[in-house]
C-alpha cells in the first residue's frame, strides 16, 4: 500500500508542480511565459495557458463589459503578473499545452486594478451604452457636415464642428476615465454631451462648464461617492 501511495505522489510531482514563477511575458488575456524564480528550471522560459481565466464567458451581470478596447484585457494581465513573482498551481501538461493556475500577489492585482479604475460595481449599462453610440454617431454626422470655419460673431460652441470636435473629446475623456464612476455619474455625463450637440447660446457654454468640471472632478466621484 505504501508503494502505491509512493507512486501516486511521484506521477502526481511530474505532471502538476505548484511553485513560485517569474512571469517574463505576456502573450495574451490568458498566455504568459515562465521559468522558475529560484533559477534551476530553463532560462528560455516556458509557455503556459492560464487556466482561472477562462470562465469570461460564465459571468452573467446584466450589464455590458467595462473592456472598450479588444487590447485591454492583455494589457490588465501584463500590468498584474510581467516581472512578478507569482505562485502556480496544478502546473501540468495537457494534450502538449502548458496549463496552470496562476496566483499573482494581492498587491500588483490592486496597483493595476486602481490604474485602470476598476471595481465590479463601475460598468456600462445598457442605457448608458446605447446613448453612447447616438452621440458617437450624431458627432460624426456634424462633423461631416459642418464647417469648421467659425463665424466671427458666434462663439465656438455654437459652431456645429467646434461643437462636435467638444464632444468627441468628451468622449474619448469617458473611455478612459468616465466608464469607471459610479452608474448614476455615467448617466448625468452622458446625458450632458447629448445635450451639449443640441444647446445653442448659454445653453451650451454652461453644458460646456458642466462636462469640463465633472472631468476635473472625477476623483471625486469615484472615491467619495457610492451607489446603494
Amino acid at each position: 500500500m505504501k508503494a502505491v501511495i509512493l507512486t501516486m505522489m511521484m506521477v502526481v510531482g511530474i505532471s502538476v508542480r505548484a511553485e513560485w514563477y517569474l512571469v517574463t511575458n505576456v502573450l495574451s488575456y490568458n498566455t504568459i511565459v515562465v521559468q522558475l524564480s529560484k533559477g534551476t528550471g530553463s532560462k528560455n522560459g516556458v509557455q503556459m495557458r492560464v487556466a482561472n481565466l477562462e470562465k469570461i464567458e460564465y459571468i452573467t451581470d446584466n450589464r455590458s463589459k467595462v473592456l472598450l478596447g479588444g487590447s485591454e484585457p492583455k494589457a490588465i494581465l501584463k500590468d498584474m503578473v510581467l516581472g512578478q513573482i507569482v505562485w502556480i498551481d496544478q502546473f501540468e501538461n495537457i494534450n502538449g499545452e502548458n496549463v496552470g493556475h496562476l496566483y499573482p500577489s494581492y498587491e500588483q492585482v490592486v496597483k493595476a486594478y486602481m490604474k485602470r479604475r476598476m471595481t465590479g460595481a463601475y460598468t456600462l449599462t445598457p442605457a448608458v451604452k446605447q446613448k453612447l453610440i447616438s452621440v458617437h454617431k450624431r458627432m460624426l454626422s456634424d462633423l461631416k457636415s459642418a464647417s469648421p470655419s467659425t463665424n466671427a460673431e458666434k462663439a465656438a460652441y455654437e459652431n456645429e464642428y467646434s461643437k462636435a470636435l467638444f464632444v468627441y473629446d468628451g468622449m474619448n475623456w469617458f473611455k478612459k476615465t468616465g466608464q469607471f464612476l459610479p452608474t448614476d455619474v455615467q448617466e448625468l455625463y452622458v446625458d450632458w454631451l447629448s445635450d451639449h450637440l443640441s444647446a445653442t447660446g448659454t445653453n451650451a457654454r454652461e453644458m460646456e462648464t458642466k462636462i469640463q468640471d465633472m472631468q476635473k472632478r472625477s476623483d471625486l466621484y469615484r472615491d467619495f461617492l457610492f451607489e446603494d
